[in-house]
């Protein structure tokens, strides 16, 4: 080292320089010749496979479009089914109400049928009875009087009443 110099250009310097970058190109040189092919095979591989789950991603998300949009259609027939089905169902409810309705009015307006023509035939009956009973009634209670009350004349008088009525009403 020179005196009163921090550094000195010399020789050795010089030398010592060039050594080292020597050191450095041989050193690339071989990491580069050693290094270079794997690093290259192994980035190129690394970008395949990053290319492929790509790709894969991509169909992927394109099958899960496609199902989404199936399953939104089946999910579309489904309601629309449905709808059919209650309106279906629906109608037949109300067709067999209907009916059952009808056939009530019928049976009913058959019973009131039924009974007005019992009634009637038993207010018939009532009434024969009653008339019987009153016939009988009355012949008994004409009787009686006609034993205890009538004399000879009193009988002639109305006989001949009797036959006078019948004869004006003819």
């Amino acid at each position: 080292m020179p005196e009163g110099g921090i550094l000195s250009f010399d020789s050795n310097l010089l030398i010592h320089i060039g050594i080292q970058w020597f050191n450095i190109v041989l050193l690339t040189a071989v990491l580069v010749r050693i290094l270079y092919k794997p690093v290259k095979k192994f980035m190129d591989d690394r970008a395949a496979s990053i290319r492929e789950h790509m790709t894969s991603a991509r169909r992927a998300s394109e099958e899960a479009r496609d199902l989404k949009a199936e399953y939104e259609k089946k999910l579309t027939d489904i309601g629309r089914e449905r709808s059919e089905i209650l309106l279906r169902v629906e109608r037949q409810a109300a067709l067999r109400s209907e009916q059952l309705v009808r056939e009530t009015k019928e049976k009913a307006g058959a019973m009131i049928r039924q009974a007005e023509e019992t009634a009637a035939l038993e207010l018939k009956r009532g009434r024969e009875r009653m008339r019987l009973e009153i016939v009988e009634l009355a012949s008994m209670i004409a009787g009686k009087f006609v034993q205890s009350s009538m004399d000879e004349e009193l009988q002639k008088h109305l006989a001949d009443q009797a036959l006078k009525e019948y004869l004006d009403a003819q």
